[in-house]
């Protein structure tokens, strides 16, 4: 029976859980013949499909989840690392206890292993590691801060597939504590790569985060003229225009505070627009803005 058929409702099959469960306690401790077993680990496609099964029927049932944390668990503990299939099963454990009803003993677990995938020198397990931190970071946001050091380093891989999910990442992991250090180094990213896609893809999400989480008028100043100025013409019109209606009206409401706010706008372009080779976007937004307020 598959139970990821939308015809299929896993509650209907709950009760299949204990017997899973016994199934994949059995196999973790050896108990199949020798001849199932692949690199040592003992029927690594039984093991991988029982998770799967667990991860369907685990999803929003908390008295369902909580009859297969122990086994998830002790799956977690007796995977060997050394073989491509222990970290297929390990990252199947990972989904699966992001899929159940959350325990936090176990997504400290799924975390931990997580890191093992993200510090391997194999491009294909970092890939993967990317995707279970997106899983458990979706689940709990605390984990974010704990790799946040790991995401920025594969940001500087060579592989534009890893470059590009990597950034995905970081981008859902941002929140109003960390802001200011990610949108530090996507800018600085911003000016290092020549890729237009992800350059494009940058300038988007700076953008984005910018005007979600901006700590300060000032700090949102500096930070859209920086993406004016390293995104050149990839900056569409529309976030251009974003920024000239937030400095026409004014965020804070206070009119005071707003004109200081329009002065260091005019202070920050007034600076970057004698130089030489200056993208249109900036020139656009810097002329509108000392032409309204300087």
């Amino acid at each position: 029976v598959s139970l990821t058929s939308p015809k299929k409702d896993p509650r209907a099959y709950v009760n299949v859980v204990p017997s899973a469960v016994v199934i994949l306690q059995q196999v973790i401790e050896h108990r199949l013949a020798r001849d199932y077993d692949y690199h040592r680990m003992p029927a690594p496609w039984l093991q991988i499909k029982l998770l799967k099964l667990l991860a369907v029927l685990g999803h929003a049932n908390q008295r369902a989840s909580e009859e297969m944390y122990e086994v998830l668990r002790q799956t977690m503990q007796a995977v060997d690392l050394k073989s491509t299939i222990g970290y297929a099963i390990m990252f199947e454990c990972i989904k699966t206890t992001t899929r159940i009803y959350p325990q936090a003993q176990l997504l400290a677990a799924a975390a931990e292993n997580t890191s093992r995938f993200m510090t391997s020198e194999n491009r294909n397990l970092r890939y993967i590691g990317i995707d279970a931190l997106s899983a458990i970071v979706s689940v709990n946001p605390d984990y974010a801060k704990e790799h946040q050091m790991l995401v920025i380093e594969c940001l500087e891989d060579p592989d534009e597939t890893l470059r590009r999910k990597t950034l995905d990442l970081l981008f859902g992991m941002t929140n109003a504590q960390n802001a200011e250090f990610v949108v530090a180094r996507m800018t600085g990213y911003l000016e290092g790569t020549r890729d237009e896609f992800l350059k494009r893809d940058l300038v988007a999400k700076i953008t984005s985060l910018a005007e979600k989480f901006a700590p300060s008028n000032s700090w949102y100043i500096q930070t859209m003229k920086t993406v004016f100025e390293r995104g050149g013409d990839l900056v569409s019109s529309e976030v251009a225009h974003n920024f000239m209606r937030l400095v026409a009206e004014g965020p804070s409401g206070d009119e005071d505070q707003d004109n200081e706010l329009r002065a260091y706008a005019c202070r920050s372009y007034l600076a970057v627009l004698p130089k030489p080779n200056t993208a249109d976007r900036l020139i656009q937004v810097g002329s509108w803005t000392l032409g309204e307020y300087g």
